[in-house]
């Protein structure tokens, strides 16, 4: 029997290698279900561990007295519980737990079940002595966090397994194929493992699949069949509404199959997370108030930037859309092409009428329905590292920047090198689309919405055709753009001419003051224009709001 002294501990849990788990496959079912299993992880397995052990752990959030204390704390010990959630949040699972025999047998049978149901998902477990009578969390999380980062640089990273010459691999992940698909319905799935090969052959093989594919594929229909019979909390009303319908073929997305098939990956991530933390709690001493406030916290930023902004941003569109990953400030979502520019500005526009800093980052892939996924992520998530390594360079606190990239041809490599050989240095993303902080000087050593939409402005003054040419121009030279523009302006009709001699001559001075910035955003503009600044291919239908936003 296991030790019950009263002896508590402060212990951590990290899911390690989330995105590389989520993103291994190209399959969005696959990839819906894998970030499902790591939604769940701790209420799946971590819960069940405890009771293996011959004990419970009490969660706040399932208790209407939720504030955790010392006194509240001894009395759950008493009632049969061996720990107790003290915060979730910022990727992290915090539990204090009775004494640390208890939380290494947890651990154990955790880790253990994971490693033979998943195989390939790896959990990090840590523990401190917690302070005397709880007085001390910011000391206490100090050392878990120093001891962590200690553990995280000595742990092993070597697969659980490996295969032979003669075993069948997916050719994505160089898994082994150990488990059979089959069905005669593609909604409804069924799995077997291969013992069964020869009885499930006659109903029609779905495909060979490895363990980890098969484990986040029995998660998505597991959770689709929630989602239908309203048996699920975790999803926003908007979520719930988009998995009811079920339709996970991405060719739905598209304008029109064949001809104009193009989507968009938007990536957004909240800005200076750990900086806000950190000044929430800087008053803050002992358990009972520092994670008071990191809860009220955790909450708001749910209610923020998953729930409200998330809603805001989809629904300003007609246009169907996948939400594929939405956990605290982390957003993941795919649309149609020609609305990701509006959504992803939809978002950030809430924000900043927010109170208080809120603030983000959007990246933005566009890419054909049937490009590889998950690399396409990859820029997306490169694109929206872009903003944020901006504010750093520029020590911006509260602002929100936007980046895109239109995927062409090979993308199997980072968003640096394409853009170092598609551009050099000149280059005008990330865009600002607005700033909290009341004096920065820095802001004139970025592109910032106004001059985006002053060029914008006079490039929508001109035909398609000029608009492309002016994109050739601007990657070679200055001076080829300079004369490309006094061509297409003085070869405009009489109408064009009058509209566009003030945005002219403002192009000709952000080219004197700039001129890589400026030839940067005149080529951006030029490859998007017809994504998102034509209004003959707008399928949003607040084409007014939107082209006061981009001054037309």
């Amino acid at each position: 029997m296991i030790s019950r002294e009263y002896n508590p501990v402060l212990a951590m849990y990290d899911v390690r290698g989330k995105q590389e788990f989520i993103f291994r496959t190209n399959k969005l079912q696959e990839i819906i279900g894998g970030s499902w299993i790591i939604r769940d992880i701790f209420d799946d397995y971590l819960y069940n561990a405890a009771e293996k052990v011959g004990g419970r752990i009490y969660n706040y959030k399932e208790s209407e007295h939720s504030d955790f204390s010392m006194e509240n704390f001894k009395i759950h010990m008493e009632e049969g519980y061996i720990g107790e959630i003290v915060y979730e949040g910022g990727g992290n699972f915090q539990v204090v737990f009775v004494n640390e025999e208890v939380f290494k047998e947890v651990t154990y049978q955790f880790t253990k079940t994971i490693m033979e149901t998943i195989g390939t998902l790896r959990v990090l477990g840590t523990c401190v002595k917690a302070s005397e009578n709880f007085s001390d969390y910011k000391g206490d999380r100090k050392k878990l966090y120093d001891k962590h980062r200690r553990q995280e640089a000595e742990e092993s990273n070597i697969a659980p397994w490996a295969c032979l010459p003669i075993v069948q691999v997916d050719r994505k992940t160089s898994q082994p194929l150990v488990e059979y698909a089959y069905s005669n319905d593609a909604n409804d799935v069924t799995y077997a493992d291969a013992k069964t090969r020869l009885t499930i052959q006659s109903k029609g093989i779905y495909g060979k699949l490895s363990k980890e594919s098969t484990v986040k594929l029995l998660k998505y229909h597991k959770e689709m069949q929630r989602i239908k019979n309203d048996d699920v909390d975790k999803l926003t009303k908007l979520e719930r509404e988009f998995y009811k319908k079920n339709e996970m073929n991405l060719d739905t997305l598209v304008t029109e199959k064949g001809r104009d098939s193009q989507l968009a990956i938007i990536y957004i991530d909240g800005n200076n997370m750990g900086a806000r933390v950190s000044a929430i709690t800087k008053n803050c001493v002992t358990y009972e108030d520092s994670l008071k406030v990191l809860r009220e916290f955790s909450s708001n930023i749910q209610k923020t930037y998953v729930e409200e902004g998330v809603e805001k941003a989809l629904r300003s569109t007609k246009q169907s859309f996948r939400v594929v990953v939405s956990a605290g400030d982390e957003i993941n979502f795919i649309v149609n092409a020609h609305d990701a520019l509006s959504c992803a500005q939809t978002y950030l526009d809430y924000l900043k009428d927010c109170p208080g800093n809120e603030s983000a980052c959007a990246g933005i892939a566009v890419f054909h329905s049937h490009a590889p996924y998950a690399d396409v992520y990859k820029i997306a998530e490169e694109a929206c590292e872009s903003g944020k390594q901006k504010m750093k360079e520029l020590n911006i606190k509260n602002a929100a920047f936007i980046d895109f990239h239109i995927c062409q041809g090979a993308i199997g490599t980072s968003l640096e090198n394409i853009r170092e050989k598609e551009n050099g240095d000149v280059i005008g993303r990330p865009w600002m689309m607005w700033i909290k902080d009341k004096e920065c000087e820095s802001v004139k050593e970025t592109t910032t919405h106004k001059e985006v939409s002053e060029i914008n402005a006079f490039l929508r003054e001109f035909s398609r055709s000029n608009v492309k040419g002016m994109a050739k121009a601007a990657k070679t030279s200055k001076t080829d753009l300079l004369m490309e523009i006094n061509r297409v302006y003085a070869h405009a009709d009489e109408k064009a001419r009058k509209n566009g001699k003030d945005k002219f001559l403002t192009v000709k001075e952000y080219l004197s003051k700039d001129s890589n910035r400026t030839r940067g955003i005149v080529y951006e503009l030029s490859i998007s224009h017809d994504l998102w600044f034509r209004n003959s291919n707008k399928t949003n239908e607040n084409n007014e709001a939107e082209n006061e936003r981009w001054g037309v």
